[in-house]
């Protein structure tokens, strides 16, 4: 799994651990928005592991202003899609190592059409439009993914979990703020392992064989 703190990585780990009787749950730091940070994961992954079984992609911002990072990217634009986009790319190589694989984008039924000329919000920017735009590329990203992919051993899924109360609706618009209060956590239960868990960010990789 990967976080971007280490604090509530390692309470997540450990978590994770207690409730599954797992030992084998490794945690690895990057800032998801950051793309040099993506880069030295996926050369950390490679120097760790020899495959990768199932890729999540479940980082995800909403910012209520517009945001920019260190590397000169929005900020929503940068870590809901480009991070994903380009750790996906690096990784594909251990996924064609594991195959059968799989690649898990978390994302939104979104309608949202993003605007190529502008694809930072430099023009115009909302936060619901960047986030939705955002959102749309993911999915364009897996219908891509599937096309390209097709017959070489690995699916590739957009999933929509639909609405929770995580930390990243804590950033949104003031609009959210009644849907906040309607939408308590909601809880997943995995039939295998009886794990509970609430919604939460970040990217969490399966991995068989060394």
């Amino acid at each position: 799994m990967v976080c971007r703190d280490r604090a509530r990585g390692e309470a997540a780990r450990d978590e994770i651990k207690s409730q599954s009787k797992n030992e084998s749950v490794d945690l690895m730091l990057a800032d998801l928005s950051l793309l040099d940070s993506v880069r030295s994961l996926a050369a950390e992954f490679g120097a760790e592991y020899s495959k990768l079984d199932v890729l999540i992609n479940n980082a995800a911002v909403v910012m209520s202003s517009r945001t920019m990072t260190p590397e000169g990217f929005e900020q929503m634009f940068a870590t809901n899609y480009l991070g994903p986009f380009l750790l996906t790319r690096l990784l594909i190589p251990y996924l064609e190592a594991a195959r059968p694989s799989r690649i898990i984008n978390v994302t939104a039924p979104s309608t949202t059409r993003p605007n190529l000329d502008d694809l930072q919000g430099e023009r115009k920017f909302s936060s619901l439009g960047a986030f939705g735009a955002s959102k749309a590329a993911d999915l364009l990203f897996t219908y891509a993914l599937a096309r390209r992919l097709g017959g070489r051993g690995i699916t590739a899924n957009a999933y929509h979990p639909g609405i929770m109360k995580t930390n990243p609706q804590s950033h949104g618009p003031h609009t959210h703020s009644a849907s906040r209060r309607r939408h308590q956590p909601v809880r997943w239960r995995d039939p295998g392992t009886g794990l509970g868990r609430s919604g939460a960010t970040g990217h969490f990789c399966s991995v068989r064989g060394y």
